[in-house]
């Protein structure tokens, strides 16, 4: 056995003595404090004669800081809603005052967090501390990060990380029907739809009404149930939006002056609240075409709504194609069956920009025990409108008929959570 060494630390009067071999100690002793010294602290080497060595004394550094909680974690916080705040604590551990000149918020999530302080502008003095105050607000279900980073005279000074996930939250939902159904063949699918009120404070309920693949011809017992239907709507405050298609049988754009004319007959004819613009091409080279036909819609009828339906997510620029301010926009980025809604193309990242009043989603061929999972996916995708039918495309048209499930689960479900 070598010749040892006996460091001794003495700390605000407390002596600690560490026994280590020569050959097994290096030439320095590393001092970590969890709190700021107040008094100078010294190490000494004494051999095993006893011989002391010249103390070497150890005091606060000029300049140290510690921002608490090191890693901030925010319990599951239901989507599009704010969490409570939580705090986090600067101290000043140096011998120093320090400056705090700025608190910032980094990372990919960082829009998600928020923060207020009383550190900007105040000079912390040795043991002093001040305060930032935390909320999270999640736009999907799913997990967010962000660097909270502090700055003082010296430069960056602490630094924390924030996590989050966002919960989807119980249905308080709008729904849109596209509900293809003749009046006259399957009365009780619209007297069925037209009985599903009180809607909930803040919510819609749109029908689509499609006499023709537009709005048909005047006269018949078709257009006189039609008319009265939609009378019955309008007390029920159920809104109903025209079907018109955008394409032709050669995938080409219809000329806008046919759809100004569909569009004026179901004005005149059923006064619709909306029209619904159907099989449009989302893409760069068509955003002016419609464009056109939205600022024509809105024009011809004040106030009211333009639903377009491109079935997939569109170039972002259509989401916002200009509407006056008491007209709607709504975009259908998903139409298609559950099966491919289970894993569908992950949503563009500029989503969640928007509000989920403006998304909506048309889903076929679900089943009425997939409707929970269905309505869950929805909402974590930022979906604020809904429609799901068990009705199969391969056996039907699944817009031909309503939903089996109307009454007793889909209209209670997307309206659990909402107010009266």
């Amino acid at each position: 056995m070598g010749r040892s060494n006996r460091f001794i630390l003495s700390l605000a009067g407390l002596t600690i003595s560490i026994l280590c071999f020569l050959t097994g100690c290096g030439g320095r002793m590393a001092f970590s404090p969890t709190l700021a010294p107040t008094q100078a602290s010294r190490a000494v080497t004494v051999d095993s004669s006893g011989t002391k060595l010249p103390p070497i004394f150890i005091g606060p550094p000029a300049n140290a800081t510690t921002l608490l909680p090191s890693i901030l974690t925010f319990p599951a916080t239901l989507v599009r809603s704010t969490s409570s705040a939580q705090m986090m604590t600067l101290t000043n551990l140096g011998n120093n005052s320090l400056t705090i000149t700025g608190v910032a918020l980094g990372g990919a999530n960082q829009s998600n967090f928020s923060t207020t302080n009383t550190c900007v502008g105040s000079s912390l003095s040795p043991g002093s501390h001040c305060s930032i105050s935390v909320t999270f607000t999640p736009a999907l279900s799913t997990t967010y990060t962000a660097i909270l980073t502090l700055a003082d005279n010296t430069g960056t000074i602490a630094g924390s990380t924030i996590t989050g996930s966002g919960a989807a939250q119980a249905g308080c939902q709008n729904i849109g029907v596209p509900m293809y159904v003749l009046p006259v063949e399957n009365s009780d699918d619209w007297t069925t739809a037209l009985s599903s009120i009180p809607i909930p404070t803040g919510k819609q309920l749109i029908l689509i009404m499609n006499p023709a693949s537009g709005p048909g011809t005047q006269g018949g017992p078709e257009f006189l149930r039609y008319q009265k239907d939609v009378a019955a709507a309008h007390t029920n405050g159920i809104k109903i939006y025209g079907y018109v298609s955008t394409q032709d049988k050669t995938g080409n754009n219809i000329s806008p002056d046919v759809i100004h004319t569909q569009v004026m007959d179901y004005i005149s004819w059923f006064n619709v609240n909306g029209i619904f613009l159907d099989q449009v091409v989302g893409d760069a080279a068509h955003l002016a075409y419609y464009t056109g036909l939205v600022s024509d819609i809105t024009t011809s009828l004040p106030g009211g709504g333009v639903w377009l339906n491109p079935g997939v997510y569109p170039d972002e620029r259509f989401m916002n194609i200009p509407v006056p301010p008491s007209s709607q926009l709504l975009v259908n980025v998903f139409e298609n069956t559950y099966a491919i809604y289970l894993n569908p193309v992950d949503p563009p990242a500029w989503i969640t920009n928007y509000a989920g009043d403006r998304i909506t989603h048309l889903v076929h061929t679900t089943n009425a025990t997939d409707l929970t999972t269905a309505l869950k996916l929805s909402i974590q995708r930022n979906a604020g409108w809904v429609y799901f039918t068990e009705r199969d495309p391969n056996v039907e048209d699944p817009w031909a008929r309503l939903s089996k499930y109307w009454t007793t689960d889909l209209v209670p479900r997307t309206r659990s959570a909402c107010n009266p």
